[in-house]
């Protein structure tokens, strides 16, 4: 990969895990515990998440800029495929707009237009949702209950506020 797709790549990573997106990228940012998730093996063959993708890049695992993209894709293509058809499809609607932001950034970092997520902001992504979605400590705090009642079903996200 060439120095300046390196850097287009470091800006693009950089944006899709920052503050702007923190409503979205919670549940993609790290490696989660597969025995939590019954089957997810089975229907996603290569599981990914953010630090994975960004430590694979620094590895220098990707020799263009196509196959990091994917990659990255991929990791929000897989939530979309398992939670789908399950109670935790609100995941997979989160991991749609993470897809959006996504193609966002990198369009943007492409044509030199990236803007860093370290500086302020007023433009905060567009979503029209008929829902609040749940955030981190919400999804924590559901976790604990349905571990406490002995739900084994996963995770369920919180009520939304009225």
């Amino acid at each position: 990969m060439k120095p300046q797709e390196q850097d287009i790549a470091r800006a693009v990573l950089k944006n899709i895990k920052g503050e702007r997106y923190k409503d979205w990228n919670y549940l993609f940012l790290t490696p989660f515990d597969l025995s939590q998730v019954p089957g997810y093996l089975e229907i996603v063959g290569k599981p990914l998440d953010l630090q994975t993708v960004t430590q694979n890049f620094e590895d220098g695992a990707y020799g263009e800029l196509a196959e990091l993209w994917s990659d990255i894709k991929q990791t929000f293509e897989n939530a979309m495929k398992y939670h789908s058809d399950r109670p935790t499809k609100w995941i997979a609607k989160m991991a749609k707009d993470m897809i959006k932001f996504f193609n966002k950034e990198r369009k943007n970092a492409e044509k030199g237009k990236l803007a860093s997520s370290s500086s302020p902001s007023t433009n905060k992504p567009k979503l029209k949702l008929g829902k609040q979605l749940p955030t981190a400590a919400n999804v924590a705090a559901a976790q604990a209950k349905a571990a406490a009642s002995g739900d084994s079903s996963g995770v369920s996200p919180p009520k939304p506020k009225k």
